[in-house]
């Protein structure tokens, strides 16, 4: 709070009580060091962070450090160093604190957002290094802990904060636990990235002290009659976790209803026995259906100064590629028209140099990604072209899952048509909120204007050339397309 909410931020934060049984008990947590911000000659100079003593719970069975360790000043922040934590004389633990920006789900921010940190980025969440001391100390003993950076320069500062956390013993001898679902997804931090209804990817964890080799999972959407079922086999030791990715099927998705819908998973038969405890077998996710496009639709794509660092490729939902398109010349426009079959899709948008296709912080010029319909040039969306390292858009062709519907038509009339530069736009009923946006023949933008509780605008475009003209009306469920010719 005083190093991010020092300027009146808004800040939300809320603590979560689970009622159960854990996997095991936290039996205390320790603050090794007081948190500062030191220079690193001052930590390897040991004047900061020097080696401490620490006596060791008798009842503890698991020892754990947690560290976070952010950099700063303009060599501490923006250059990888390697640090360490250090158990007794000889145990050392080494890691490289550094954090890769462009995937932040968090844009575009503006700022300097998406250049790579040491230990965090903006927006997204502390790295954090959890180091397993268990097997280099003894209960009710005293263990000697140091932390410190090899070496650094110029302006490095770190933030650094650690914690010893004992743990009680097991309380599952065979248990496994659904921790996350990466896919689909409504969570901000898959926002970039979750594919809506190809393969569902979960994280599950061995929570019982035997090794887990093998496990059925069931997972489903809504209230679906029939589940469907994965048998995953490896080897988690205890508290390990794996990310799987689980086979989809068109079945998966039938009992879809509305736009708000909820994906279930759910573990059981760990190792083939019975599963000791319940309540941490099934995990939801909340997620909406994708965009309706239609079956045939354009996509104009057009590269800034450094072409060859984009590419983007249509993948359907089980993750074969339809189309790439790569190997791209600079100031470039493409243009690739798309007659696809019913289905589910995901277009994936990538920029190997991290900076997306317009960043404002160096010398590579503006691109653009909009996709467009084929009858009339205008766009159905535009991908926002400070992306970072990539952007997933996730859409579906000619309605293929059981509620889709394209928006509706709303009724719009212009008049006078054709028109020396004075229009009256009309629409059928009050649009709460929404848009109105004017392109020219070519399908550029002219004119782009918020909507907010009104039933008619005026427009001007005496200064505009003459020929044709398309005003997009769009609201919360309503859209119209209008030709309309300037004398």
């Amino acid at each position: 709070m005083e190093r991010g909410g020092q300027w009146q931020e808004e800040m939300d934060i809320s603590f979560q009580f689970i009622v159960g049984t854990p996997e095991r008990e936290v039996l205390d947590i320790q603050e090794i060091w007081p948190v500062s911000y030191p220079n690193y000659t001052d930590i390897i100079s040991e004047k900061v962070f020097p080696p401490r003593k620490i006596p060791l719970l008798d009842s503890g069975k698991y020892f754990e450090v947690t560290t976070s360790i952010t950099g700063h000043g303009q060599e501490g922040e923006f250059i990888p160093r390697n640090h360490f934590f250090k158990v007794g004389a000889s145990k050392q633990f080494q890691w490289q604190v550094w954090t890769a920006c462009g995937e932040n789900p968090v844009y575009p921010q503006g700022g300097t957002w998406i250049y790579d940190r040491a230990g965090w980025c903006p927006g997204m969440s502390t790295d954090i290094e959890e180091s397993d001391i268990t097997p280099f100390v003894t209960a009710g003993q005293s263990a000697t802990l140091d932390y410190g950076v090899y070496t650094a320069s110029g302006d490095s500062r770190y933030i650094a904060n650690h914690q010893l956390v004992s743990y009680g013993a097991a309380n599952f001898t065979t248990d496994a636990a659904i921790t996350d679902i990466v896919t689909p997804s409504s969570k901000v931090e898959y926002s970039k990235s979750s594919v809506t209804c190809g393969e569902p990817t979960i994280v599950i964890q061995n929570t019982g002290a035997n090794a887990l080799t093998s496990a059925t999972i069931e997972y489903w959407v809504n209230s679906a009659a029939t589940k469907q079922t994965y048998t995953w086999t490896g080897n988690l030791a205890f508290m390990e976790k794996e990310t799987v990715v689980l086979p989809v099927s068109a079945a998966l998705w039938t009992d879809i209803a509305g736009t708000s819908n909820t994906f279930y998973a759910e573990i059981s038969a760990p190792n083939a026995a019975t599963d000791e405890y319940n309540y941490n077998n099934t995990m939801t996710t909340d997620f909406e259906i994708p965009d309706v496009l239609p079956a045939t639709f354009a996509i104009r794509f057009g590269t800034n100064s450094q072409g060859n660092e984009s590419r983007y490729f249509i993948y359907d939902d089980i993750g074969n590629t339809v189309f790439s398109r790569q190997g791209l010349a600079n100031n470039t426009e493409y243009r690739d028209t798309f007659s696809l079959p019913m289905g589910c899709y995901s277009l994936v948008i990538q920029d190997s140099d991290d900076d997306g296709i317009d960043f404002w912080a160096n010398n590579d010029g503006s691109g653009s990604f909009r996709i467009y319909r084929t009858d009339i040039p205008v766009p159905i969306k535009t991908i926002e072209p400070d992306f970072g390292g990539s952007f997933t858009y996730n859409f579906t062709v000619e309605f293929p899952l059981p509620t889709t519907t394209a928006p509706q038509t709303a009724e719009v009339k212009v008049f006078p048509n054709p028109t020396d530069g004075q229009v009256k736009i009309k629409f059928d009923k009050t649009i709460e909120k929404g848009s109105l946006t004017l392109f020219d023949e070519l399908g550029k933008m002219i004119l782009d204007q918020k909507i907010d509780r009104l039933n008619a605008i005026d427009l001007n475009i005496t200064e505009c050339a003459s020929g044709l003209y398309y005003v997009l009306v769009q609201s919360e469920d309503k859209r119209s397309i209008v030709k309309l010719i300037k004398k």
